[in-house]
């Protein structure tokens, strides 16, 4: 999309223009000199000749742009397979049809990565949680929602020692609906502000 090829997904390359003299007299419309008439026919043909060789010469250019560009990011284990399709629209419909659908093991990658998520004990975990969130919100994308407050409950089961009394903190709400990452996280930066002096990251 920022490259301006994403339309050539969705387009057809201009059928090629194949027009005979006949044809091309009658398109010129009816004349009483069919000198002129045979003239304005050829003329007409020319000009949609050349309409239709820039419309498939632009269209070629961003077919090659476009196939190169995503034969550039597959895998070099998969690669291989599409090495004879030629256009990038074909190509694409290929790699949804076979990858389009998320499989159980990229599921199980992103909830492993989200559990083995580890915050640091000495140092800021803004970027800790922020990986830990991605991963659910990763999930979710997946059609596998897990629940807000069991987000927040497994951050909490993986604060440090120094941070253990947020996690009592934490056991004395009432309503476990409102453990969650968001939560969970405003407690973790206070706490680190006034252990750090407020040398947080931005």
């Amino acid at each position: 999309m920022a490259s301006r090829q994403w339309l050539i997904l969705e387009k057809e390359r201009p059928e090629k223009l194949v027009a005979s003299t006949t044809a091309t007299t009658k398109s010129a419309g009816t004349s009483k000199d069919p000198e002129q008439t045979a003239v304005d026919g050829t003329n007409d043909l020319a000009e949609k000749l050349e309409e239709w060789e820039k419309k498939s010469e632009k269209w070629d250019k961003t077919n090659i742009k476009a196939l190169g560009n995503i034969q550039l990011r597959l895998h070099h284990s998969i690669s291989f397979k599409f090495k004879e399709v030629m256009v990038a629209g074909i190509l694409w419909e290929q790699l949804k049809d076979i990858y389009g659908s998320p499989g159980i093991l990229s599921i199980y990658t992103e909830f492993k990565q989200a559990i083995e998520t580890k915050i640091p004990e000495n140092s800021d975990p803004s970027l800790a949680v922020d990986k830990f969130a991605v991963h659910f919100r990763r999930l979710a994308e997946n059609r596998v929602v897990i629940e807000d407050h069991l987000q927040g409950m497994m951050l909490l089961s993986k604060l440090p020692s120094s941070m253990e009394a947020i996690a009592q903190l934490m056991c004395q709400e009432s309503d476990i609906k409102k453990i969650t990452i968001p939560v969970v996280w405003r407690a973790m930066a206070m706490g680190w502000e006034q252990k750090s002096g407020g040398r947080t990251q931005p």
